[in-house]
């Protein structure tokens, strides 16, 4: 277990170190206005929340590709990331 947790932490310090660089991003102009494939994904992804839901958790939300939709359509949403 501790060789897991060891490892597993230097995954988490390698990720933060790549994503902390701008050119490693998700372009920001793709958030606000998002290709059609990314709409469509967008769409399954909220489509499978249950009805009623209005608490989101976004684990791994990076600088927002799902929270900015999520939080547009009305959703609270805890958004979550190893990186800035």
């Amino acid at each position: 277990m501790k060789k897991y947790l060891q490892k597993n932490n230097q995954n988490i310090l390698i990720q933060t170190k790549h994503f902390n660089e701008e050119k490693n991003r998700y372009d920001v102009n793709k958030i606000t206005d998002p290709p059609v494939h990314t709409i469509m994904e967008l769409e399954n992804v909220i489509g499978r929340i249950p009805i009623g839901t209005h608490k989101v958790v976004d684990f791994g939300s990076g600088n927002g590709r799902l929270t900015v939709p999520l939080l547009k359509r009305g959703y609270k949403v805890t958004a979550i990331d190893v990186s800035e």
